[in-house]
C-alpha cells in the first residue's frame, strides 16, 4: 500500500488570484508485478466556476511495461 495526499492551487492571471484549489488523498496498490490499482477521493473548490464544489471517486488500472532491450 501506498497513501498519499496532494494539494494543488491554481492561479489564474484573468482573476488574478488562486481561484481553484484541488485536494487528492488515496492509495495505491500493487496488483501483480505488472499492474497496481489505485482509487482516491478528489474535492476541488473553483471560486468562478458555476459549479464552485467537486467531488469524485477515482479508480485507475496501472499497467507496467518492461521496454528494455535485452542482448
Amino acid at each position: 500500500f501506498v497513501p498519499y495526499v496532494s494539494v494543488e492551487p491554481y492561479y489564474d492571471s484573468r482573476y488574478d488570484t488562486v481561484n481553484r484549489v484541488r485536494c487528492i488523498g488515496g492509495t495505491s496498490v500493487s496488483w501483480t508485478p505488472r499492474a497496481a490499482i489505485e482509487s482516491n477521493v478528489t474535492y476541488q473548490h473553483d471560486s468562478h466556476s458555476p459549479v464552485e464544489d467537486l467531488f469524485a471517486l477515482n479508480v485507475i488500472l496501472h499497467v507496467f511495461f518492461d521496454v528494455s532491450r535485452h542482448p
